[in-house]
């Protein structure tokens, strides 16, 4: 991309989001005070910001996000968000009174967008956008820009890679973590929602037979591998793969899951 069609990207995507955001914010739910699992629970841990055990975990699920068809077109959505450390559990504390926590992109997919909430665009390695103190909660919004001249419409999963980094340098960075985003229906995801088992019945159409386990020898990549099926006449989605196939829910398909699988032949939902 040249830098003109580059800036020219991102000053379409802010026009057309700041004109957006009114109309995508009272399509959401509340945001709620609390603490919930969906978030990332930033604290400290042997002088670096780190992330708590006990909420989200990178790389352990995909986010979906929903259309947006308003002055901007592609999928967005605000979760997951960040929020501050309040119990200490495997050595991660609460973070200290003097801190500055700030999320810096390291590696992005092209058309991937964070948007602050001074609607500030962040899409290239080293933009950031500051979280807050100790007491940080934050929302910020995620979008894949399908108007993006990089758009790539065989993709469904969005890759980003960070890092919290602590402005006041009391605290060292965080180190590289990846947020998995996906622009389709995600089992148990909310758009639209899809909070249903994996069954096997890759092509729903009500029985688990041998186009199915055709589909699963497709997505089958083994233990802690992500799907990475390239077939198009099947799928080159791996979403669709944990879909129907993850049995365990633990982001990849393997023999436990053909295990299940078996289980699952000849039946119908």
């Amino acid at each position: 991309m040249t830098l003109k069609s580059h800036v020219d990207t991102r000053c379409r995507v802010f026009i057309g989001f700041s004109m957006a955001v009114l109309v995508m914010m009272l399509s959401r739910p509340e945001i709620a005070s609390a603490q919930h699992d969906a978030d990332m629970w930033i604290g400290q841990k042997e002088g670096r910001v780190a992330w708590h055990p006990v909420g989200l975990q990178p790389e352990s699920v995909y986010h979906p996000l929903g259309p947006v068809d308003t002055f901007i077109q592609g999928w967005s959505d605000n979760d997951p968000g960040f929020d501050h450390v309040v119990t200490t559990v495997d050595g991660v504390t609460p973070l200290p009174p003097v801190v500055q926590v700030a999320l810096e992109i390291v590696e992005v997919d092209p058309a991937f967008v964070v948007i602050d909430n001074s609607f500030q665009l962040l899409t290239e390695p080293g933009d950031r956008t500051v979280l807050g103190g100790s007491n940080l909660h934050e929302h910020i919004t995620w979008f894949v820009d399908e108007e993006d001249p990089l758009f790539d419409e065989t993709k469904c999963v969005w890759e980003t890679t960070f890092n919290f980094v602590d402005l006041t340098g009391n605290l060292d960075d965080s180190g590289a973590f990846t947020l998995l985003f996906a622009n389709v229906p995600v089992r148990g995801g909310v758009f639209p929602p899809a909070d249903i088992p994996a069954n096997g019945d890759f092509d729903t159409d009500g029985t688990v037979d041998l186009t199915d386990f055709q589909a699963f020898a497709h997505c089958y990549a083994g233990p802690d591998v992500r799907p990475m099926p390239d077939d198009p006449a099947i799928t080159d989605c791996e979403v669709e793969c944990h879909n129907a196939f993850d049995f365990d829910d633990d982001l990849d398909v393997d023999l436990l899951d053909f295990a299940d699988l078996q289980v699952q032949f000849g039946g119908s939902e």
